[in-house]
């Protein structure tokens, strides 16, 4: 049996480690967005903000889709 990869999730906003995934926005990175510096510590915002589609999505409107090959 193998194991999928933890995936850690730090806030945009405060650089925390996001430990309740209910009030997560989920959100496109704006362009030239700078994110604040990953930390260790929890996150304390009242909504973290996570720069990406939310599980369960490929992509989601604004990030960009990269070309395929044409076969």
């Amino acid at each position: 049996m193998q194991r999928k990869p933890m995936i850690e999730l730090h806030c945009a906003q405060c650089g925390g480690f996001v430990t309740e995934l209910r009030n997560v926005a989920y959100r496109p990175a704006p362009d030239g967005a700078d994110a604040a510096l990953l930390t260790r510590e929890l996150c304390a915002c009242a909504q973290p903000i996570v720069f990406g589609p939310p599980p369960g999505f490929m992509s989601s409107p604004g990030i960009p889709v990269p070309a395929r090959p044409s076969v």
